[in-house]
């Protein structure tokens, strides 16, 4: 009863009823061009149609609400931390779950006002259980015509539509305390909410329509979110986000060297993972309103480069997604190597036996990663609404053909990828020249390169498939891991010799 009583105190405080005449005040300039507009155009309209425009309003959330929680969430922060508290409470983690439930006390007010000025939008309009003719007609004041023909009843949308703000106030809060935890300064934070809000506004303003999931603030809108993903991506997009905050949540307990280590080592495949993931959903969400499959979503991904064909995107996220698993095997193959000694030729006897109880490993790891990136790419494809026809729209490729190339040959190239690594390793003793070799690798994948197909490099790609044929590139890939370890064969004895 306490809480209830404080919670209404608040709400009836100067400030809350001063931003709700500020937002009855937007809603009714919204109210006006839209009824205007319904009766000009004769489209029957409801109350659903004022009310859910203006929860979603992203002028409304971008210059006026997301700005006032990002106020609360640093009062919240700045003022709720002290030694004595963190003494009493007993970890950085319980302090956050503290700070947040500090921040609702200020922030539910407001939201609650919001959903209110927005449900009294709808005195005066017709109330309906359904979507109106003006939600589903398509022109320049209607934002709702995405989400009604994703969600059957309104309702359903104001649902979904707080519980949305809900969890994404709450992961702003809990990255500006996480922030404050590792700075400790105001100005940094204050700073960072500087940042945040013009870079929500700018990526608002200037990015595409189908680029607008990269924007953090449009998870404050329903609207804005589904108007790039589909709902069941959003969702996949907003647990990882939830997941990522709270493996950070339970590292600020964590010593600095802990930390650092921690960081070190899991640091580059959570960069890894994000990238590949933004490069798939990027990949998907380009070819959703087409009659593509979710073959060709596979075949999109990975079409590489050609002795002819050549893309920007498909370049980059080759190189992302290859060469970013090479780098990450580069620094286990360093590692390895580096603890090589006189302890090890003792267990192992030999080092070739040495050189297989490791590479085995890598062997069963490249083919989980071939296999387990082939699944989320078709789930993905899937989850977006992309068909699951037996066939590609963009390469005359039958489907068979399609899943032997790259389940096959992307493991000959990225075993090929591997020795040639252990070779520069091996015979220089620097880590430093992986990235000098990757980069080569990356030049050598340009299209021009490889007119003949005697260029090792980016064989694996979709777009290889025009100039050679599969068992051409399968036996050339072949034959080049049997040259690698034949060279390792006469780097061992070399070095046995010595």
């Amino acid at each position: 009863m306490i809480m209830v009583k404080g919670f209404f105190d608040e709400l009836i405080s100067i400030k809350y009823l001063l931003f709700g005449v500020i937002i009855y005040g937007y809603g009714v300039l919204l109210r006006n061009p839209i009824l205007g507009y319904a009766q000009e155009h004769r489209l029957l309209i409801n109350g659903w149609d004022l009310s859910l425009q203006l929860m979603n309003d992203m002028y409304l959330i971008v210059y006026f609400i997301v700005p006032l929680l990002m106020f609360f969430s640093v009062q919240s922060t700045h003022y709720q931390f002290s030694e004595q508290a963190l003494i009493r409470i007993g970890s950085y983690k319980k302090w956050i779950y503290r700070s947040l439930k500090h921040f609702w006390k200020n922030a539910s007010p407001l939201l609650f006002v919001w959903i209110f000025i927005s449900l009294f939008m709808m005195i005066g309009l017709p109330f309906s259980s359904i979507w109106s003719p003006f939600s589903k007609s398509e022109n320049f004041l209607n934002t709702l015509s995405g989400v009604a023909s994703t969600f059957h009843h309104p309702l359903y949308t104001l649902i979904f539509q707080f519980f949305l703000l809900v969890i994404a106030a709450s992961l702003l809060h809990t990255f500006i305390a996480l922030n404050y935890l590792f700075v400790k300064n105001r100005n940094l934070i204050l700073f960072a909410c500087a940042l945040i809000f013009f870079g929500g506004g700018v990526g608002f303003k200037l990015l595409p329509v189908q680029f607008s999931y990269l924007n953090p603030i449009s998870y404050f809108s329903l609207v804005q979110i589904t108007s790039s993903v589909t709902v069941p991506v959003a969702c996949l997009l907003i647990l990882i986000v939830i997941g990522i905050t709270l493996f950070l949540m339970n590292l600020v307990d964590m010593s600095k060297m802990n930390f650092y280590l921690l960081i070190k080592q899991f640091g580059p495949k959570i960069i890894y993972l994000i990238l590949c993931l933004s490069g798939i959903l990027s990949n998907a969400n380009s070819i959703r309103s087409s009659d593509a499959t979710i073959w060709d979503l596979l075949l999109l991904s990975f079409s590489g480069t050609g002795a002819t064909g050549f893309s920007y995107s498909s370049y980059f996220f080759y190189c992302i997604v290859f060469f970013g698993f090479l780098y990450l095997v580069s620094l286990f193959l360093v590692n390895e190597i580096e603890l090589m000694g006189p302890y090890k030729l003792i267990r192992y006897r030999s080092l070739y036996r040495w050189f297989w109880s490791w590479f085995k490993r890598l062997i069963v790891t490249v083919i989980l990663f071939i296999f387990g990136l082939s699944f989320i790419i078709l789930t993905i494809g899937f989850i977006v609404g992309l068909k699951t026809n037996l066939y590609t729209t963009m390469l005359s490729v039958p489907i068979d053909d399609l899943l032997t190339h790259f389940l096959m040959n992307s493991f000959l190239q990225l075993t090929f990828y591997i020795l040639a690594v252990f070779i520069l390793i091996w015979s220089s003793k620097e880590s430093s020249y992986v990235l000098i070799l990757i980069s080569v690798f990356m030049v050598l994948m340009l299209p021009g390169l490889n007119s003949f197909g005697l260029n090792p490099i980016g064989l694996n790609s979709f777009l290889s498939l025009i100039d050679h044929s599969i068992i051409y590139i399968s036996s050339f890939l072949t034959f080049m891991i049997i040259a690698s370890l034949l060279i390792i064969n006469y780097l061992f004895k070399k070095s046995l010799k010595i």
